[in-house]
């Protein structure tokens, strides 16, 4: 059973994105490093190509990162948690017991096994995935129609639990824009 977080849609301003992405960002626009279409944009901080949700998904704090390094090498790809108040000090899901379910236009993809959980700065959690899979992300979402899903599947509850359904509008534009701008082509990204 697939069971949705809720919440509202909203663009990803919280104070850890903001002191991290959003300085870089603003930092980049003035030097012509930043791009957005769509859902996301991408920024290139040193020699380092960072692509992002720019919004959150209506059921989720959290937003997907990427990183290529110049020509596409050590690729990374991961969902950060943002939690919803300050008070939120635990993860989100258990860090043993759980695991992560990935979703393509809503059809369960095996990509998920490949991702471990993490504890970020600042009470941020996340997932972070094996970088040889990155790959096969990256082409997954290319060819998406609609969306990306991140579940977790929660091992005590024997539920799927959807932490967010994100737009792939515009991800197309925005890798294109950081493959010329970091020198991959993110139809065939390099064996990181």
């Amino acid at each position: 059973m697939l069971k949705s977080i809720v919440g509202a849609k909203t663009r990803l301003s919280g104070p850890i994105l903001s002191g991290i992405m959003i300085f870089a960002a603003t930092l980049a626009q003035a030097e012509n490093r930043y791009f957005e279409s769509g859902n996301w944009a991408s920024v290139k901080i040193g020699r380092s190509c960072h692509v992002f949700s720019l919004y959150s998904a209506p059921n989720t704090s959290g937003f997907l990162k990427f990183v290529f390094d110049e020509g596409g090498y050590d690729a990374t790809f991961d969902y950060i948690y943002l939690p919803w108040s300050q008070n939120e000090v635990e993860p989100p899901w258990d860090m043993e017991q759980d695991g992560v379910s990935l979703y393509v236009d809503n059809q369960p993809v095996w990509m998920g096994e490949e991702m471990f959980f993490f504890n970020g700065e600042g009470f941020t959690y996340g997932a972070t995935m094996t970088s040889s899979i990155v790959p096969e992300v990256v082409s997954s979402m290319l060819a998406a129609q609609n969306g990306f899903g991140f579940g977790v599947d929660r091992a005590a509850e024997g539920e799927v639990w959807l932490y967010g359904d994100f737009s792939t509008a515009g991800f197309g534009q925005v890798m294109d824009t950081a493959g010329s701008q970091c020198s991959f082509n993110p139809r065939a990204l390099p064996a990181s």
